[in-house]
């Protein structure tokens, strides 16, 4: 939408496509990369390069629960742990706690072990040689039905319903 308005704007001002009613794409992305305003989270920039959100105008956070049993009770109480990156720094509010409790970053998990279930190579030799098969035997019994067409029993059977089968 904001793009559409600067690509429009450019189009109006005599910019670079004056001698036309409309812009292209690369017209529509270049005013999205030029286009700058004010978000919920504070001023939104893009980057040229990438075409994404610029770093300097972004905030991520990272937000973790950490659930505490209640001494004496059956209660758990949850607390949250939050961190936040803007400006391509991260600002720790609280210490990353992870699920056993720690600092300590888990280990990775490992590669998953995917079994495709492939038909082995002469099952499928077999299904695609029976397809052609049977495209052959349907496209020479619609001929035979066509050549025989003048025969009473062929006329009888109705050839449409012959070619069909």
């Amino acid at each position: 939408g904001l793009g559409a308005c600067k690509a429009s704007q450019v189009l109006h001002d005599g910019g670079e496509t004056a001698t036309t009613n409309y812009f292209d794409g690369p017209q529509h992305y270049r005013a999205v990369l030029n286009t700058t305003f004010v978000g919920a989270t504070g001023p939104v920039e893009f980057d040229p390069n990438t075409g994404s959100r610029a770093p300097k105008s972004s905030l991520y956070s990272f937000s973790n629960v950490v659930f505490e049993t209640v001494e004496g009770t059956q209660n758990v109480k949850g607390r949250e742990v939050v961190t936040h990156y803007y400006n391509k720094k991260w600002f720790e509010r609280t210490p990353i706690l992870f699920n056993d409790g720690t600092q300590n970053l888990p280990l990775d998990l490992p590669p998953r072990n995917v079994d495709y279930n492939y038909i082995g190579t002469g099952l499928r030799a077999a299904g695609l040689s029976m397809s052609v098969l049977i495209l052959l035997l349907s496209i020479g019994f619609a001929a035979w039905a066509r050549l025989n067409n003048h025969l009473t029993i062929v006329r009888a059977s109705q050839p449409i319903f012959l070619y069909i089968i």
